[in-house]
């Protein structure tokens, strides 16, 4: 299984996170001095984003590596990393056709400025919030020395992967049976847990793959083939390499199969950017694309005609630049945040509360997805679209600095407690294994930071914290009940039993 002191070391974890306070708080200083004192240079602005990137990205990584292979915080920092500072830098490159918003006129530029500042100002707060829930780890004992070590709980739930495979299967059937999504709100709503079941199987092989048959191999990487097939006829990049995720996040929980996880990653990367992504994208766009009518069959077609026009598709993009366009949101943020300046403030976060009640009770629950709201307001006209501007830009718009601020401490409350604990989980095992159970549904709204708030953070995560608790909860009765049971039976019978 290998040395599992890594996850669990609690001093080079502090220091990374030390690391990541500073690292934001000096760029964010430097971001709000450029701001205030109008210094609006393009270069300068995607220059400090870029920096900003890299020194997110090394901590962030720090963090993964000292205790953090399954903790939340790290992978949304790495998502912040990517479309707020990567994004930022990348929107001062792209030519001026591209967008309604260029940053070539000196009052864009010093918009420009603002998102920057904004931006860090947002993730500084987050890593504020989450640092008195995980800043602190849950003790620092080796898992070696306790019972509640990794590899005695990875050696206890590999029992369960036989009767986690035979699940998984019924439900990715499901998931193919109802392609390309349930039109029954109550199955759609039951289902997004469930698919969590297929997902947690293929983490679990990742953590224990070296313990791992041929045989059990094998069906694996079938389920795999199976769940990326459906999220590429589905045209969803994230839960294109979302399996493919899960397992390479079990892998980097032990050393002896983190050299694999690393190789896994380069070959995804790679394939994702030779053409998966713009395959999924402008398959999209195909003329018979349905989000709603079109069959496995369908979607095939789709992705075909679309892999044929590739070619030109490249050559358009070689012309006008749009291949960047999917790196970066900053267009978006500094149109909004113009808005709520401007005096025209948004309300997308009217259904704050109503996305906590469950379909189950309110079966005419609104749909809330306001992409095609947020195009509609930056194009000008409507289009059926999923944009999500980011939680920092929504956050501006409806309240300004406030909400900036309020929000953001509320993801950073919700990251740290996810970060907690996987914490709890590597001192004590078994009975904090709802953490580990829902991780890959976790890590990938982690990561996902484009979302909007209140489907994404409001509706998402709470729905994810509530999960884990409750899974929680049921375990910590079953070994009270296990417990109990055991000191009831007769001693000659514990003997004959455990020898």
């Amino acid at each position: 299984m290998g040395d599992d002191r890594g996850p669990v070391g609690g001093t080079e974890w502090q220091q990374a996170y030390m690391q990541t306070i500073a690292v934001c708080f000096v760029f964010t200083s430097i971001a709000l001095l450029v701001f205030g004192f109008g210094l609006s240079s393009t270069t300068l602005n995607g220059g400090i984003a870029l920096s900003f990137t890299i020194a997110l990205m090394i901590t962030s990584l720090r963090l993964l590596t000292a205790r953090g292979s399954l903790a939340a915080l790290p992978y949304f920092l790495i998502g912040c990393a990517v479309f707020y500072g990567l994004g930022t830098f990348v929107a001062t490159i792209v030519p001026e056709s591209m967008y309604q918003i260029s940053f070539t006129s000196d009052v864009q530029r010093k918009v420009l400025a603002q998102v920057n500042a904004t931006n860090f100002v947002a993730i500084t707060v987050v890593v504020l919030a989450a640092a008195p829930l995980c800043m602190f780890p849950a003790g620092s004992r080796t898992a070696s020395s306790a019972d509640g070590g990794l590899q005695s709980v990875m050696l206890r739930l590999e029992q369960y992967m036989p009767a986690l495979l035979i699940a998984s299967v019924p439900i990715v059937a499901i998931m193919w049976a109802t392609f390309p999504r349930p039109t029954n709100f109550l199955l759609a709503s039951l289902l997004t847990p469930l698919s969590g079941v297929p997902l947690f199987t293929v983490l679990l092989a990742g953590a224990i793959w070296t313990r791992l048959d041929g045989g059990r191999k094998a069906l694996i990487v079938l389920l795999i083939l199976a769940l990326v097939l459906h999220g590429m006829l589905g045209m969803r990049k994230m839960f294109t390499i979302l399996p493919i995720m899960s397992l390479v996040m079990g892998m980097m929980i032990f050393p002896r199969t983190r050299v694999l996880a690393g190789v896994i990653v380069v070959c995804v990367i790679v394939i994702y950017g030779a053409g998966m992504a713009d395959t999924l994208n402008y398959g999209r766009l195909h003329v018979g694309f349905d989000p709603l009518l079109n069959g496995p069959l369908d979607r095939l077609r789709i992705l075909w005609d679309t892999v044929g026009s590739l070619r030109e598709v490249s050559a358009l993009q070689q012309e006008e630049g749009s291949l960047l366009q999917r790196f970066t949101i900053a267009p978006f943020e500094a149109h909004f945040i113009g808005l709520y300046d401007s005096g025209a403030p948004g309300d997308s976060l009217r259904n704050f509360f109503n996305v906590l009640v469950p379909r189950a009770i309110w079966p005419d629950k609104p749909i809330i997805s306001p992409g095609a709201e947020f195009d509609g307001i930056f194009r000008g006209y409507f289009v059926q679209s999923s944009l999500a501007i980011g939680f920092i830009a929504e956050a501006y718009w409806n309240l300004g600095w406030l909400g900036v601020i309020l929000i953001s401490a509320m993801i950073g409350l919700q990251m740290g407690w996810f970060t907690r604990r996987w914490h709890l989980f590597c001192q004590h095992g078994f009975i904090y294994s709802g953490i580990f159970l829902m991780s890959p549904l976790i890590i990938k709204q982690s990561l996902w930071v484009e979302t909007n708030i209140v489907g994404g953070y409001v509706g998402g995560v709470v729905k994810l914290m509530i999960y884990v608790t409750l899974i929680d909860m049921l375990i910590r009765v079953y070994v009270a009940r296990t417990q109990r049971a055991e000191r009831l039976m007769p001693a000659n019978t514990l003997t004959r039993q455990y020898g």
